[in-house]
């Protein structure tokens, strides 16, 4: 996982350069100085931020490790290895640790949902529910 803007959470990227998936996948893995192998899709999401007119698609993958050492990637301030269970503490976003659960509960399957995303009065990140999890194949 990777330490972004304060907290702990999985790796991500926009994806919008004209790459197939698999070689996007693996520049991510260079971009923490590793290498994968066998990238699956285990889950894939909308979501949207109130009052915002577009929607983002997030895609989950399991891969297996190759080789390499971490190193921290762009825009980041750390990045290490996690458990399962640690993972699940640290993250601070309930649709992300609802969706490995979900992921976990489901081996093999791709898990879809969807979420609105807004700021409360405190000014705090929450989600709504806006489909339920469910098995995409």
């Amino acid at each position: 996982m990777v330490k972004w803007n304060g907290e702990w959470e999985i790796v991500g990227e926009r994806y919008n350069d004209p790459l197939s998936i698999k070689v996007f996948l693996d520049g991510m893995g260079l971009d923490m100085g590793i290498t994968i192998r066998e990238p699956r899709l285990s889950g894939m999401y909308t979501q949207r931020w109130r009052g915002v007119p577009f929607l983002t698609m997030m895609h989950y993958y399991h891969a297996n490790y190759a080789g390499g050492e971490l190193q921290i990637p762009p825009d980041c301030t750390d990045i290490r290895w996690f458990s399962y269970e640690e993972a699940l503490q640290v993250i601070p976003y309930e649709n992300m640790t609802t969706m490995l659960k979900e992921i976990k509960k489901n081996p093999g399957k791709i898990i879809g949902a969807a979420f609105e995303r807004y700021k409360d009065e405190n000014n705090m990140t929450q989600f709504i529910t806006l489909e339920n999890f469910h098995v995409m194949n």
